[in-house]
């Protein structure tokens, strides 16, 4: 396990690392306090305070384990035919699988979005099984924690069966329109469309949820609602805006938008240099740092810097403040722009050092630059489309 800025990494599968975002921690104990409070106490069991929350943690953990086995389908099943996801997501809304680029044919399309529900179907059949199994050996407990668990998958099936993008049945729908019409983005617009509605949708149910209710688990259900209404609407709008990115900047590379002049500083300078020789004669908050050979191994900022004690400043090392980074995960010359933008925000950075063939430092890019380069297309698009 290992902690990263923006989340746990849990492990590596496939080919595929699995990353828990720390919002997963607020739906955890949102799911062990409703089922631990509500659900599992009123079985016919009755179980007892302690194990039903025992029982609510259990839930999480098994439901944390079918979505990851969910986006896993997404995410093998779109190595398999040629559209690269190396990165998984777990967050407080469910799971993300980081494509680094769109498939390329409405038929791979519609086999990664198909992979993700009947994946969760299965899991729905396995549980279900299980809960039978548990059920005739007399182990209730277990009966009562499996069935739960098979109908959360059934839900989680049926739920992302929805046709509004971003959700599996909005990734079928385009699908459907795209070999229909040949236009993916006229496709990707209707989805998104229709994504955004149902979000609306979600929205104005748990209005009513928050207006009608007179019960605590009304209100949070309402709140539910609403929240993962806004995050489905601004999902599929940004769903469409990153489509539209990627067709205003085909063929742009790195080297046609990155900063040439750079200001790295060298590994071993100490502390004291760096801040009378560089930061204080410069605009920039950050830097690149590079070795003997030129070659990057990491980036310090102003916030490493002020962590340090002035009087400890000449005797401490920028190679033990830099934030190491690994070589072969930045950008290159020949790296296109918008792989590059989708790399910085997997990575959470506004800014990447951009290396030659050789990895040593040649340049540095920014989300800002890629965003003006796409408003100045953009503006033009009949004239770059």
């Amino acid at each position: 396990m290992q902690i990263v800025r923006r989340g746990i990494r849990l492990f590596r599968v496939f080919g595929v690392s699995v990353y828990l975002d720390y919002s997963w921690f607020i739906f955890f104990f949102l799911v062990v306090w409703t089922f631990g409070r509500f659900y599992f106490p009123r079985q016919g069991q009755h179980f007892a305070p302690t194990q039903a929350y025992a029982l609510a943690g259990g839930a999480a953990v098994l439901l944390l384990f079918s979505v990851i086995f969910h986006e896993l389908s997404h995410a093998v099943t779109s190595n398999r035919f040629g559209t690269p996801i190396r990165r998984i997501t777990l967050f407080i809304f469910g799971g993300v699988a980081h494509m680094h680029k769109e498939p390329d044919d409405p038929r791979t399309e519609f086999l990664v979005a198909g992979a993700g529900p009947l994946s969760s179907l299965v899991l729905w059949v396995v549980f279900g099984l299980s809960a039978r199994g548990a059920e005739s050996s007399g182990a209730s407990a277990a009966q009562s924690l499996f069935h739960v668990v098979s109908h959360l998958n059934l839900v989680l099936a049926i739920f992302n069966m929805v046709p509004g993008f971003p959700l599996d049945g909005g990734r079928l729908l385009r699908a459907a329109i795209w070999w229909r019409t040949r236009n993916f983005r006229r496709a990707t617009n209707i989805a998104a469309k229709t994504g955004e509605g149902f979000g609306y949708l979600l929205i104005l149910v748990g209005l009513v949820y928050l207006f009608r209710s007179s019960s605590l688990t009304g209100y949070i259900g309402g709140v539910w609602y609403i929240l993962i209404g806004v995050f489905i609407r601004m999902a599929a709008e940004k769903s469409y805006q990153t489509v539209l990115m990627e067709e205003v900047l085909d063929g742009i590379l790195v080297s046609d938008v990155m900063g040439y002049n750079v200001l790295s500083v060298h590994q071993n300078d100490s502390v004291e240099s760096l801040v009378a020789g560089t930061f204080l004669h410069h605009k920039f908050t950050a830097y690149p740092v590079v070795d003997d050979q030129q070659q990057v191994v990491g980036v310090i900022e102003l916030a490493d810097v002020r962590k340090v004690p002035r009087e400890q400043r000449e005797q401490r090392m920028v190679v033990d403040l830099m934030r190491g980074v690994a070589n072969e995960r930045l950008p290159r010359l020949e790296t296109e722009a918008m792989a590059a933008l989708k790399e910085m925000l997997a990575m959470g950075e506004h800014r990447l050092p951009v290396v030659d063939e050789n990895g040593r430092l040649a340049g540095i890019i920014s989300r800002s630059d890629i965003m003006n380069m796409f408003q100045i297309r953009n503006e033009l698009a009949d004239e770059v489309i």
